[in-house]
């Protein structure tokens, strides 16, 4: 719980980020993170290193950063990291050594409700199915871990040995997967509608908030089969609102971006993008509609769908 003297990023550091950017990587994930000066830093230095390589990042996208907190000093300061991140991780691990093993939970459901609130996605991960690195079946207290991080509304659950270097990679791949369905069917009929959408703390993004906040009302009173958004901004500022009110059902989010879906499909809860070439071709509501309706087979007939485009909210059957 010590303070240490230590800078966002070694001379090794730069050095892996620079390969990394020179290959056209998504997300990076920043360890031992202590303040928002540390992010701003790491991204800075990010920013600047994929501004060299626009073939790999055009149109002012970089990889997007997910400092770990594992440390007290973190916990500290969260507040202001999650409020400069592209996401957050809850890295059990070290924080498991920094601060006393039985406040770890308690930690992880603070991280993630504050990440919630402000419309930051979170993932939890170590050793969620350890056991399954040496074993086919999980242990029931690992069924447990998995579920309530899926309870606590986490956007993702990251395995690490298990499929690193575990006996069983798919097989772990496939129960995490399982224990997240029934959950979310579970979350899903028994979490009240209100309490879904939480106030997130924002600033430069009040008005996607108030566009999501619009949409996820309209879905909820219509029971509409799927969010239809336009996603235009490089870091998907919108989506990010849309899954914090953690919609029961699926959000399309239109991009333009091969990289933004990846980002997009990897961090948000229930975002599921379709990319088109030009979404300038994308002149009105029926237009979005009838795109999604080719490219997604399983709506039933005549559905209900709530349209997110240029401003504007509305439904369409």
């Amino acid at each position: 719980g010590i303070p240490l003297e230590l800078p966002a990023m070694s001379e090794k550091d730069k050095a892996d980020i620079q390969l990394c950017v020179e290959h056209g990587i998504d997300l990076i994930a920043a360890s031992f993170v202590h303040d928002a000066a540390g992010v701003l830093e790491i991204m800075d230095f990010v920013t600047k290193t994929a501004r060299k390589y626009p073939e790999q990042y055009p149109n002012f996208e970089r990889p997007w950063i997910i400092p770990k907190i594992e440390s007290l000093e973190a916990i500290r300061n969260l507040d202001e990291i999650i409020a400069v991140s592209d996401g957050i991780m809850v890295a059990r691990g070290d924080l498991g050594v920094e601060v006393p093993l039985v406040q770890v939970v308690q930690y992880q459901k603070d991280i993630v409700a504050k990440c919630r609130a402000m419309a930051t996605p979170v993932i939890v991960a170590t050793q969620m199915l350890d056991s399954m690195s040496a074993n086919p079946r999980p242990t029931r207290a690992e069924v447990a871990d998995v579920t309530n991080a899926v309870l606590e509304s986490a956007d993702g659950v990251m395995l690490s040995g298990e499929t690193a270097a575990g006996k069983y990679p798919d097989l772990v791949i496939s129960t995490q997967r399982d224990i997240c369905k029934t959950s979310e069917v579970w979350h899903s009929k028994n979490t009240m509608t209100d309490a879904k959408f939480p106030l997130a703390k924002t600033t430069s993004s009040d008005n996607e908030y108030a566009l999501a906040a619009a949409a996820l009302a309209a879905q909820r009173a219509t029971k509409a089969s799927a969010i239809i958004a336009l996603i235009d901004h490089p870091e998907g500022i919108l989506a990010k609102q849309l899954a914090a009110g953690l919609p029961d059902v699926p959000v399309i989010a239109l991009v333009s971006s091969p990289r933004l879906a990846r980002q997009l499909s990897g961090l948000f809860r229930g975002v599921f993008p379709l990319i088109l070439p030009d979404l300038c071709d994308i002149s009105d509501e029926a237009t979005a509609v009838d795109i999604v309706r080719r490219a997604f087979v399983g709506f039933e007939p005549n559905p209900t769908l709530v349209t997110l485009l240029q401003n504007r909210v509305s439904l369409q059957q």
